[in-house]
C-alpha cells in the first residue's frame, strides 16, 4: 500500500462533462505526479474519455499548467477541453 496516494478531484467541463454524465472524477495522485502524469491516470480509469483528455488542458487553481508541472493536490484542479466559437 503507498501512503503517499490519495484520491484528488478534477472539475469536468463542456463535452468532457457530458461524457462522464458528471462535474467531476476522482483519480489517484502520488508524490511527485505531474499534470501529464495525471492525464494519463485520468486515461487508464476513464477509457471513454481518453479521446477528450488527450486534447484538454490541465488547471490547477484556475491557472492551465504545462504538462511537465507539478500537481498539488490541495489545489482546485479541472481538465478543460478544447472550445470553438464565433
Amino acid at each position: 500500500m503507498n501512503c503517499l496516494a490519495k484520491k484528488v478531484r478534477v472539475r469536468l467541463f463542456a463535452g468532457l462533462k457530458e461524457a462522464a454524465g458528471t462535474d467531476y472524477i476522482e483519480t489517484e495522485w502520488k508524490t511527485g505526479q505531474t499534470a501529464g502524469d495525471l492525464k494519463r491516470n485520468v486515461m487508464l480509469e476513464y477509457p471513454k474519455l481518453q479521446g477528450w483528455i488527450s486534447r484538454s488542458r490541465l488547471a490547477g487553481d484556475k491557472e492551465f499548467l504545462p504538462d511537465s508541472a507539478l500537481v498539488c493536490p490541495d489545489v482546485e484542479l479541472a481538465l478543460i477541453p478544447p472550445v470553438s466559437g464565433g
